[in-house]
């Protein structure tokens, strides 16, 4: 465009204590503004302090204001810095990870024969109901279960 703007702010969308900002005219901590001619450049450092390896990612957000009808507009980029070393490189997996199969824990007891299934007792015409009496557990017991002294118990 053949217009001077105005570079009102210059910001992190997602803040990231890795990433920080930082220009001579102090856009990036908004406290001025910088008049920028039609082919003209304004440098902002981005400083970058990691202590580990790995992929670091955020948005970045620029104000502008166009001086010739006073719009303001946004330009937004996402940054992204990848931190490795010779030694991760070397030990990348050669093929993509896969999940395992699922294993069931449930491991049936005994032998499995091949034939004909039982009959289910409820198909048998026996009643599988046994009426039971009440039983009231005694203080101590109780006691002794709900603090877990299960080898005191005797």
């Amino acid at each position: 465009n053949s217009n001077t703007v105005d570079l009102n702010r210059c910001e992190l969308l997602k803040r990231c204590k890795v990433f920080s900002l930082s220009d001579k005219r102090k856009v990036t901590q908004a406290m001025n503004k910088v008049q920028l001619l039609p082919g003209c450049s304004y440098t902002i450092e981005l400083n970058c302090k990691v202590r580990y390896f790995n992929r670091y990612r955020t948005p970045i957000a620029f104000e502008f204001k166009n001086q010739a009808d006073g719009l303001t507009f946004h330009i937004v980029r996402f940054l992204s810095v990848t931190v490795s070393s010779d030694i991760t490189a070397m030990i990348v997996p050669e093929t993509p990870y896969t999940k395992p199969p699922i294993i069931s824990k449930y491991q049936p007891r005994g032998a499995v024969e091949e034939g004909v299934r039982p009959l289910f007792s409820n198909q048998d015409g026996l009643s599988a109901k046994l009426p039971l009496p009440d039983y009231k557990v005694p203080n101590e017991l109780r006691s002794l279960l709900n603090k877990g002294k299960v080898n005191e118990i005797s």
